[in-house]
């Protein structure tokens, strides 16, 4: 009789301890609200030629009181300018301190797009991909990091590029996307 109730009381903690193997099962994860957020946006924009004038070491001595200058880290610092005419076109090159040329744009076709950023002294940007938004108000400048070590000094830069009056006549703001960080920064 007592081999029964021990074998009986055995099994009984046999059984006990199968269904607490089961019980502590995790319920498989569920994508929480963060996680929707990071799924990969559409994006609708469109490449556009653009033609680049020049890529200059260079910016206006008083960049840092009109620039615009974002307001969470990386905390960059933008200007953009642009010219719709001949005479803003000098006036801004000189404004800059640009180098002069004998390039000459044709403002009945086009506009000319001066912008200035910041960059690594060991790593310089170049202008990658030109993109403009559906609605033609939003043109986005990807600029590539050449790599390796960069220094954290900010040294300057100015992109002048010519981009089609036809595509660009209603851009109000130009995006630009440096490494995962967009900025809107807005046209003057």
């Amino acid at each position: 009789m007592y081999n029964g109730k021990m074998l009986s009381l055995l099994l009984l903690l046999f059984v006990f301890i199968l269904s607490a193997c089961g019980a502590n099962q995790a319920e498989p994860e569920k994508m929480t609200e963060t996680e929707i957020v990071k799924e990969p946006k559409t994006d609708n924009t469109r490449a556009i030629n653009v033609k680049l004038i020049t890529s200059e070491k260079k910016l206006p001595q008083n960049i840092d009181e009109i620039a615009f200058k974002r307001q969470s880290v990386p905390y960059y610092e933008y200007l953009v300018m642009r010219a719709e005419n001949e005479k803003d076109y000098e006036q801004i090159w000189k404004y800059y301190e640009l180098t002069p040329n004998n390039y000459s744009v044709n403002f009945t076709e086009h506009d000319a797009y001066f912008i200035g950023v910041r960059e690594s002294g060991s790593c310089p940007v170049d202008l990658g991909d030109v993109k403009i938004n559906p609605e033609g108000t939003a043109l986005t400048v990807h600029l590539r990091e050449s790599g390796g070590t960069c220094t954290a000094d900010a040294t300057p830069r100015t992109f002048v590029i010519e981009v089609n009056r036809d595509e660009g006549e209603n851009i109000e703001e130009v995006i630009i996307v440096e490494g995962e960080t967009e900025t809107a920064v807005p046209v003057i």
